[in-house]
């Protein structure tokens, strides 16, 4: 369903492009390419057709992308909350504790190195403090 609303989006863009590009401007630029501002009578919709037919089609179309755009992202936020729910639900377990691997036998050497290092350094710092008593 998402992928079906995520393809008719891009649709929906595309063809509004297509349908904003052929209005005529109201002057200006868009003078040079049709001579008289864009107007000519043997226009595809007609004389007087073509504007109000590509006003409401716009209007129709840009109802629809901000829809569809409101649409994908509700329907985004429920499959997120939806994955932390499923990970909330299995305790203390998260996706990152999960995914964490357990440490080798070198960082566990390594680790009773440095707890034999405080270990030792505590002992000095005691008996330094006995000695000056």
């Amino acid at each position: 369903m998402y992928t079906f609303l995520l393809v008719l989006y891009v649709i929906i863009a595309i063809v509004m492009t297509i349908v904003i590009l052929l209005q005529s401007g109201a002057g200006g630029m868009g003078s040079i390419g049709g001579g008289n501002g864009g107007s000519s009578t043997g226009s595809v919709f007609g004389g007087a057709g073509a504007g109000s037919f590509l006003n409401k089609l716009t209007a129709y179309l840009a109802i629809a992308f901000i829809g569809l755009s409101i649409i994908l992202v509700k329907s985004t936020s429920k499959e997120k909350s939806s994955l932390a729910a499923k990970y909330a639900n299995k305790g203390s377990k998260t996706a990152i504790t999960q995914t964490i691997k357990k440490p080798k036998k070198e960082t566990k050497k390594v680790e009773k190195k440095a707890e034999k290092k405080a270990e030792t350094k505590k002992a000095v710092k005691k008996e330094e403090k006995s000695d000056k008593k």
